[in-house]
């Protein structure tokens, strides 16, 4: 741990998939869920995964650790995991970010099941 540190330049690097709080001399932790970590991030939870995509791991480095939400769910910015369309909405899309009923709806989006339909959980 070294105090005589003059200029920015002279600090470490934090590492790719992890957090390291401000002035800390060591990795603070690992990245949240739903979350990615590039090179010196100052908290685990700097970048979630967008809309559309979710992350159950704690190691992400990239945007492109995300996964691609599955035809069936939806996933809200920052997701550990995709939850299903509700029972009586689906979506056939990858990546779809919300359900008609929310507050944040948008495109793509679980839908209402059409009229003489029935449109379990998870479709």
């Amino acid at each position: 741990n070294r105090t005589d540190l003059e200029d920015a330049s002279e600090c470490t690097d934090c590492t790719p998939g992890f957090y390291c709080a401000g002035g800390s001399d060591s990795v603070s932790g690992n990245c949240s869920p739903g979350h990615y970590c590039p090179m010196n991030t100052v908290t685990s939870t700097d970048n979630a995964c967008p809309a559309g995509t979710y992350s159950p791991a704690t190691d992400n480095t990239d945007i492109n650790d995300c996964i691609e939400t599955p035809s069936g769910y939806f996933s809200v910015a920052g997701s550990a995991s995709p939850d299903p369309c509700p029972a009586g909405f689906f979506t056939s899309q990858n990546m779809t970010t919300s359900f008609v009923n929310s507050l944040s709806a948008a495109y793509p989006s679980c839908t209402v099941c059409p009229a003489g339909y029935y449109c379990p959980s998870a479709t």
